[in-house]
């Protein structure tokens, strides 16, 4: 016998291991095995260890491109509001500027465009674009990586169980 054919019979027998005890099951599960490890065969065959992992480099390029972009977009129009923010919870004393003393937010805005003009609103920006903006690139690029291993693994352990389940098995 075949290495695949052993392997299904192995399966078939141990049937009563699997989800609602299923002989459709038993079959799909097998089938969906062996494609997985005749497809892990060729590819280590015929690209060797290094198959496994070719275009995953221009992928995390792109992804870390989004995710800087992305956060890119999100502190420029946040920023203003974090400045606004900062110099009403920083301590205003009596004997300070007048443009410096703020009775709420709305005078604050005022006066910083006022006396500073819009680029008050984006004072220090740039530290804080290189904080986050590589930060969030570098943590979205991760995730991203976690979940195409996360999707992976439960679709090996559940083959269209559920989907089975429900259609063929209830009726």
């Amino acid at each position: 016998m075949v290495d695949y054919q052993v392997l299904l019979l192995q399966i078939l027998i141990s049937v009563d291991l699997l989800p609602n005890h299923s002989l459709e099951l038993a079959i799909q599960y097998a089938s969906l095995t062996l494609t997985l490890t005749l497809h892990v065969k060729d590819l280590y065959k015929e690209a060797g260890l290094l198959g496994f992992w070719k275009g995953v480099l221009p992928t995390l390029i792109m992804v870390f491109l989004l995710g800087a972009v992305a956060k890119l977009g999100a502190t420029v129009v946040t920023y203003p509001l974090s400045v606004v923010k900062s110099r009403l919870q920083a301590k205003q004393d009596g004997g300070g500027h007048a443009s410096l003393q703020y009775a709420g937010t709305l005078d604050a805005i005022t006066k910083m465009v006022r006396f500073e003009g819009l680029a008050g609103f984006y004072k220090g920006m740039s530290t804080k674009i290189v904080q986050s903006v590589v930060a969030a690139a570098i943590l979205f690029m991760i995730k991203e990586e976690l979940v195409k291993v996360a999707r992976t693994v439960v679709v090996i352990n559940q083959p269209n169980c559920t989907r089975l389940t429900n259609s063929k098995l209830d009726s």
